[in-house]
């Protein structure tokens, strides 16, 4: 017997490492069901922590001083909420409704339309009496500051709108009490802006090769100190952008 356990424990099979195998592995599995679940409660924390963050940045703003939330309903609201005005900081500016403008330009031939007050009706403007300053009031009222330029045009067959006469009348134009026909029998077409206008001639003429940075005429739109969309200075009062860049 002695010599038969002597052999069994040369050749592997003693009692020792019978038993020894199963310990071993039953101390893995303790461990390895151990990582395994702090693996998995890792994870559902941080996917916990991920949700908690996106709905708090769909429905809150973070205060550093002092550390609270303020719901975004709140925010660019006029009324300061945080103490160094995060929620006030980098909102648009709000322009307050104010009387409906009383000129535009169609879109066709840029026939000029001014707004008769006291009847609410639209109507286009004689050019037998139309001069620069009068041009200028009109494209004024509609946010140019530029020289303008104007022509007169044959009324279309078309035209829903009566010509008539217009005077300026405190910085604005007014529309005549009916009877004065146009004489000449054209209209205004106004152009307030002369940006794109074309000298038909080479782009380039003798030039030279210029830093990008001596001609900075791009701009950048930012809301909340991130940029929105890109923009080109077209007049000194004016940048022009995509539509889809505002509600």
């Amino acid at each position: 017997m002695n010599m038969d356990s002597a052999s069994e424990r040369l050749n592997g099979r003693g009692p020792s490492t019978r038993h020894k195998s199963p310990r071993t592995l039953e101390s893995f599995k303790r461990v390895g069901i151990l990582v395994l679940a702090v693996v998995l409660t890792l994870a559902c924390l941080v996917a916990i922590g991920f949700l908690v963050k996106v709905y708090l940045d769909h429905h809150y703003l973070f205060c550093k001083q002092p550390l609270k939330l303020v719901p975004l309903q709140r925010v660019c609201d006029g009324q300061v909420d945080c103490l160094q005005g995060e929620d006030e900081a980098n909102c648009p500016q709000w322009v307050p409704e104010g009387p409906p403008v009383g000129a535009r330009v169609s879109k066709d031939r840029s026939i000029l339309q001014v707004l008769d007050r006291n009847t609410g009706a639209w109507s286009c403007v004689c050019h037998d009496h139309f001069d620069l300053v009068l041009a200028k009031a009109a494209c004024e009222q509609m946010g140019y500051s530029s020289t303008p330029a104007f022509q007169g045009v044959e009324v279309s067959a078309g035209q829903p709108l009566p010509p008539r006469e217009v005077v300026l009348d405190n910085g604005s134009l007014r529309v005549l009490e009916p009877g004065r026909k146009c004489l000449s029998g054209l209209i205004v077409s106004l152009f307030c802006s002369n940006c794109g206008q074309s000298i038909r001639t080479p782009r380039v003429l003798g030039g030279s090769p210029a830093a990008i940075e001596a001609w900075p005429w791009q701009v950048s739109l930012q809301y909340r100190r991130e940029h929105i969309c890109g923009g080109s200075i077209i007049d000194p009062r004016w940048v022009l952008t995509a539509a889809h860049c505002f509600k």
